[in-house]
């Protein structure tokens, strides 16, 4: 009899434990992670970010994007750029160029040699126009990668240095910075070719250089940018003259509308020139591994 009690005891005890056991793996399971993943297929990288944040619209030339808190009192970006500027011998600027060039008169608060996925990268924390700004920079001959992000205070960037030494951390790059990229990588949403550009000047609704799309006021904005939007073209709005207080605020806004081509078999001859497009030539590998190009045209 009292081995008949050891026994079913010890299988509530079993029972129990799987139980709970059971929970946990569950729990596990389904629970959130903490962090997700953004992906780059222009720039070929990733870099992870609070699962709680928000990711901002998607830049037409998907060169990178920014994330955000709910409460938006801080704002990073992860994104890729062309190394354009040329010094004097010539040759692209060096990444200790660049940083020189980036802050200017900036107060630099610190400066010093770190890693972005695997290559040779400088931290950087700035000052620029009252705010703080943290970043991590690489760069190429043809190319750079960064993440940034910009914080209204030191003390808010300070708290969040663990998080910020996560993201950098998590930034990995696919390919090498100056590697040549496949032409059908090119049309395939990494830089979208431009059917038609249209811009125009608005002085009535001049705030909108400092909202975010998704609180813009659609009563104030020009009916020419409501109009164009409705049938496809994504508008994006800059500053265009300022005025003479202190700071100086907009008074008039430059809206560039643009409208992609969905069909990019039009890039492979050179006849869009002669139909009055702009255009844009990159260089590519084909299929077979042969350079060749394909040319980003806009009317």
């Amino acid at each position: 009899m009292e081995e008949d009690k050891t026994k079913s005891k010890l299988q509530k005890i079993l029972t129990l434990s799987a139980v709970i056991l059971i929970i946990i793996v569950g729990f596990l399971v389904f629970q959130k992670p903490e962090w997700q993943t953004y992906e780059n297929s222009r720039y070929k990288f990733t870099v992870d970010y609070p699962n709680s944040w928000q990711l901002g619209e998607p830049e037409i030339n998907n060169s990178g994007r920014n994330f955000f808190p709910a409460d938006k009192k801080i704002e990073c970006r992860a994104y890729g750029f062309a190394n354009a500027l040329t010094m004097s011998d010539g040759e692209t600027q060096t990444l200790d160029e660049f940083i020189e060039w980036l802050t200017g008169e900036e107060e630099v608060i610190q400066q010093r040699e770190t890693s972005l996925g695997g290559t040779r990268a400088i931290e950087l924390i700035s000052r620029v126009d009252g705010m703080v700004r943290h970043g991590v920079y690489v760069l190429g001959k043809d190319s750079g990668l960064a993440v940034s992000c910009f914080f209204n205070e030191l003390e808010e960037q300070e708290k969040f240095a663990k998080e910020f030494n996560r993201m950098v951390k998590s930034f990995t790059i696919e390919t090498a910075l100056d590697e040549t990229v496949y032409c059908d990588t090119l049309t395939n949403g990494v830089f979208l070719p431009v059917k038609d550009r249209q811009t125009f000047i608005d002085k009535t609704y001049t705030e909108v250089t400092i909202t975010s799309r998704e609180y813009w006021d659609k009563n104030k904005l020009p009916n020419q940018v409501l109009d164009l939007e409705t049938i496809g073209y994504f508008c994006i709005p800059m500053p265009s003259e300022f005025g003479e207080s202190n700071p100086p605020a907009v008074i008039s806004v430059e809206w560039n509308c643009e409208l992609e081509y969905e069909d990019y078999e039009y890039l492979s001859s050179d006849k869009e020139r002669k139909q009055g497009f702009t255009c844009e030539k990159q260089t590519c590998l084909n299929k077979t591994g042969e350079e060749d190009f394909v040319w980003f045209c806009y009317k």
